[in-house]
């Protein structure tokens, strides 16, 4: 024993006598060498090991989730909660109802330019939306304690796949349905210009009509503002009067688009509404402003889709008001489930099935909003801030800065949201 002791006193001595900034390195119990210093003592804290050698930390670090394990035991008043539905219904529908009214009244409308600008801010929206508000929380609602271990310890990205396979499934559905209609339209356009060819009489034409069409006669020339031909949307201007997509795009796209956002944005605001319902007293204030935003800026989103598709005003109300109620409804149902149960929305199905629609949202408007970027922020620059436009530079800042404070502000409120 006293040999032992000497030893260690040996080496306690050793230790003192290196110099303060010296480093050393010292190995866990899985092989990984973790270097520090004698002045930092390792105070740093490395989390919580999965046994893979990764350290994921403790899941309310990372911000809000969907996803509850524990039941509720803080204070909480059922009349808040029907206030923020009431707030958190009118934020919905002023941005869902902004882009529409400057679409079909004529005293509301804006320059083209100031279109181009909320489209922009837009698309920043919704890439926040998607990576930070829908699959970042579908990560760390998959690593929470009442998640399913044995589903779990599959595979580690979970999220990530769901996400990924939404949006192929969505790049697939785009690419069919853009075939399609660029095959019709020109089947449409060669059998018109076959039947405006040089021959004599109605029987002519009606003959010339009948015969197959084997190839597309259209020209895929650009056009004088840089964009694809027109093949049968718009305006016949080149542009419309509210915030659209690139004209060359098929209505049928538009349609899917809209669509697509629609079940996107809906399912997940019923989900942080639900995530409101059940939020305690203490929590709410913070919680309550950050989904008016959330909504509001949202609700832009979703409006400027619905605007570009070619929907009769009736059907755009209609979308737009299940939009603006998605959210007021989860609040509804959260609230009313604590009051039956503080332990209700709790649990590990409710943890799964809010993860899995958290990754597949998120990769559904990660495809759309990309798309945006790609394409329609190209366009706007291309037609805002060409080299033979006025105050160019100007324009193509401001298309850029709507970008990043859509998506800065949206990150922002990520924090709490």
């Amino acid at each position: 024993m006293m040999t032992d002791n000497a030893t260690v006193d040996f080496c306690v001595r050793l230790l003192q006598s290196y110099p303060a900034g010296l480093s050393y390195a010292t190995a866990d119990s899985h092989g990984h060498s973790h270097t520090g210093t004698d002045g930092d003592a390792h105070s740093h804290s490395h989390g919580e090991s999965d046994g893979h050698g990764h350290s994921h930390g403790d899941s309310q670090s990372h911000g809000h989730s969907h996803g509850r394990c524990a039941p509720l035991e803080e204070t909480y008043t059922v009349g808040i909660h029907i206030v923020a539905l009431f707030v958190v219904l009118v934020a919905s529908a002023l941005g869902a109802l902004l882009p529409l009214i400057g679409k079909h009244v004529r005293a509301m409308r804006v320059p083209e330019y100031a279109y181009a600008v909320g489209k922009s801010c837009a698309t920043g929206v919704l890439l926040a939306v998607a990576t930070i508000h829908m699959i970042n929380h579908a990560v760390v609602t998959f690593g929470a304690e009442c998640a399913p271990a044995s589903f779990v310890g599959l595979f580690e990205g979970w999220a990530f796949l769901f996400a990924m396979i939404a949006a192929i499934v969505m790049h697939f559905i785009d690419t069919q349905i853009m075939r399609v209609t660029q095959r019709w339209a020109c089947k449409q356009e060669a059998l018109r210009a076959r039947g405006e060819a040089g021959g004599a009489g109605p029987a002519a034409a009606e003959q010339r009509a009948k015969e197959p069409v084997t190839e597309c006669e259209l020209v895929d020339e650009p056009s004088d503002e840089g964009a694809l031909p027109d093949k049968g949307c718009g305006d016949g201007h080149g542009h419309s009067h509210a915030i659209e997509l690139p004209d060359y795009m098929a209505p049928a796209q538009r349609i899917v688009a809209a669509l697509s956002l629609e079940f996107g944005v809906t399912l997940h605001s019923v989900f942080v509404g639900l995530t409101l319902g059940i939020t305690a007293d203490d929590d709410m204030t913070v919680l309550l402003i950050a989904l008016v935003f959330h909504q509001f800026f949202e609700g832009i989103a979703m409006g400027s889709r619905l605007a570009d598709a070619p929907f009769r005003l009736s059907l755009e109300l209609v979308l737009a008001l299940v939009f603006a109620l998605s959210a007021p409804v989860g609040i509804a149902a959260g609230a009313g489930a604590i009051v039956a149960s503080r332990s209700a929305l709790t649990g590990s199905t409710y943890v799964m099935v809010s993860a899995i629609c958290d990754s597949v949202c998120g990769g559904i408007l990660l495809y759309l909003a990309f798309v945006l970027l790609v394409v329609d922020f190209a366009v706007d620059l291309k037609r805002f801030a060409g080299h033979d436009m006025p105050y160019r530079m100007l324009k193509e800042y401001g298309l850029f800065a709507a970008l990043w404070v859509g998506a800065g502000v949206m990150a922002l409120i990520g924090k709490w949201l």
